[in-house]
Formats: structure tokens, C-alpha cells, sequence
């Protein structure tokens, strides 16, 4: 179990939803075989322990990086990266598109890992 902060919970909870839809118009979800796996870890290393979640897609239309990134997108993108002090990527190619968020535990939970 992990408990988040706040506003780490509030920034963290609009990826998923923003994902969701756009799975649901163009990706995985807009098709029957297609699935969504969604994963989280904690990576410790020699100072913090960082916290990895995954989304992604599988036996959807095969993905290509749209031109144009959304509204959901860019907020969701800004406000993780920003209240977070976090990277994320996301993938397109292989099963389908990937999200991949990587955020300090202290700004995640309050605490460092130990």
C-alpha cells in the first residue's frame, strides 16, 4: 500500500483519465482485443526511491504520435511535471503506446525512501 499526498493523488489521478479517453476514442479501448495494463513500483536507489507508473496499451490500431497534443493532455502534463518534480515519457510503437511516469517518493508521499 502507499499513501500519496494530496496533491500528488490529485496531479497523479488526471493521467489515467486522460488516457482512458483517448484509448477509448483511438487506442486499445476502440476495439475488442484491446487491453490496458497498469502498473506501479517503487525504484529504490542510493538517495530516494522513485515511484514508476506504467500505462499501456496492447492489440489496438497501431499507434502513431499524433500531430497535435490535446488540451487533457498538456494540462495533465504540466501539472505532474510541476508538482511532482517528475519525468514522463510516453512511447508509441511496439504493442501500443506507453506512459511511463517517474517521480521522487518525497513528492509523491512526503517521505524518502530508506
Amino acid at each position: 500500500m502507499l499513501f500519496l499526498l494530496p496533491i500528488a493523488a490529485q496531479s497523479i489521478e488526471l493521467a489515467p483519465h486522460e488516457l482512458a479517453t483517448n484509448a477509448t476514442k483511438h487506442g486499445a479501448l476502440s476495439v475488442p482485443p484491446g487491453r490496458v495494463s497498469i502498473s506501479w513500483q517503487i525504484l529504490r536507489d542510493q538517495q530516494q526511491g522513485q515511484l514508476r507508473m506504467t500505462w499501456q496499451e496492447s492489440g489496438g490500431p497501431i499507434a502513431v504520435e499524433p500531430e497535435h497534443k490535446g488540451f487533457g493532455h498538456i494540462v495533465f502534463d504540466r501539472m505532474i511535471k510541476q508538482y511532482l518534480h517528475a519525468t514522463v515519457e510516453l512511447r508509441y510503437g511496439g504493442e501500443g503506446p506507453a506512459w511511463i511516469l517517474l517521480a521522487p517518493l518525497g513528492a509523491v508521499t512526503g517521505s524518502f525512501a530508506h
